[in-house]
């Protein structure tokens, strides 16, 4: 075991390092507020939208939650060492837990499709930011 002067063992290049419970929470919070923020965007300006057609809001939407479960899983992937992968999903799965409490507490009755589309696009943008954080780590400098 090497030590350095200050006595601190030097074999290990990088501290093993993994998210706090704040951080995951943090992470999820931040991905439902961006959701939100789309949301109140579409009935502040419901006038201009009402002239988008309803398949190019969608998809739009559609696109918003992907980037922020995306945006929301990189910067917790960041915080770890290791498990990327795992990291970015726990991030997605709060996320669809507290998006969930809002569509309960927002809309009279969220709908299978709802609540299954919040589902899909969180896990796909917590496995998007996960891959991003890998591959910026394994990409040689």
């Amino acid at each position: 075991m090497q030590r350095s002067k200050s006595g601190i063992d030097n074999t290990l290049s990088e501290e093993l390092r993994s998210p706090t419970l704040t951080d995951y929470t943090a992470g999820a919070i931040m991905a439902v507020g961006l959701m939100r923020i789309w949301s109140m965007l579409l009935g502040t300006y419901s006038e201009f939208f009402s002239r988008v057609p309803e398949r190019g809001l969608a998809v739009t939407t559609f696109f918003i939650y992907l980037l922020s479960g995306a945006a929301a899983s990189y910067l917790v992937c960041t915080r770890a060492s290791s498990k990327h992968l795992v990291v970015g999903l726990k991030v997605a799965a709060l996320s669809w837990v507290f998006s969930l409490f809002l569509a309960f507490s927002a809309t009279p009755a969220p709908t299978l499709g709802m609540v299954t589309a919040l589902l899909v696009t969180l896990a796909a943008g917590g496995l998007a930011g996960a891959y991003l954080v890998l591959r910026v780590r394994l990409t040689p400098k």
